[in-house]
């Protein structure tokens, strides 16, 4: 990660989820770091065991009702062609893989073409620049993430996971004012995407 990478968030508040359990710890999970594809194989990754981390991935897979609904989701639909994981912050858009350093077959030739098209027209509404890259060497490694069980488990060819902004100085909490611009960015490169899928 270099100086110019967004750091890894220490707010926990927005990406964890409440979920009864029978240890005597907080109760909160990463729900983005609990799906069953390479959960938890790697050690050095940003997805923690510490039930206290921002980042804890819980003690199995799919232990939140959102992760394993959307899952079972997905895995009714036929022929899905995209999937996307939509959250908060960091001005990124990002495909897989997050427990690998290796890239996906159709990575320079659809993927990383369509996520830099979403970038750059996401930029021409209000100037906002998103990083684009894999998971693993855009950002840090982490397993357990939606997009890389939707290409994995599910074979879905486009799984893209768009960070909003800001970069950290606001944070989860954008002003007011910056939500609706932020709306109208993300829905430009949400178009775009959904204007140029390709059959594969």
């Amino acid at each position: 990660m270099d100086s110019s990478s967004p750091k890894p968030p220490t707010d926990s508040t927005p990406r964890m989820r409440n979920q009864k359990t029978t240890v005597s710890a907080p109760t909160q999970r990463a729900v983005n770091r609990n799906w069953n594809f390479y959960w938890n194989e790697t050690t050095n990754d940003m997805s923690s065991i510490d039930p206290c981390a921002f980042n804890y991935r819980g003690p199995f897979p799919f232990p939140t009702s959102e992760a394993i609904n959307i899952a079972r989701y997905l895995k009714s639909l036929p022929n899905v062609v995209a999937y996307m994981d939509i959250h908060a912050y960091a001005q990124l858009i990002l495909t897989p893989y997050g427990y690998t350093g290796g890239l996906p077959s159709n990575y320079d030739s659809y993927l990383k073409p369509l996520a830099e098209g979403a970038a750059k027209a996401l930029a021409a509404v209000h100037g906002t620049q998103f990083k684009v890259g894999d998971i693993y060497h855009t950002i840090y490694p982490a397993t357990g993430s939606s997009i890389d069980y939707a290409m994995g488990e599910d074979r879905v060819p486009v799984p893209l996971e768009i960070e909003l902004k800001d970069m950290g100085l606001f944070g989860y909490t954008l002003p007011a004012d910056q939500i609706l611009p932020s709306g109208q960015e993300t829905w430009a490169a949400i178009a775009y995407i959904l204007h140029n899928l390709k059959d594969e």
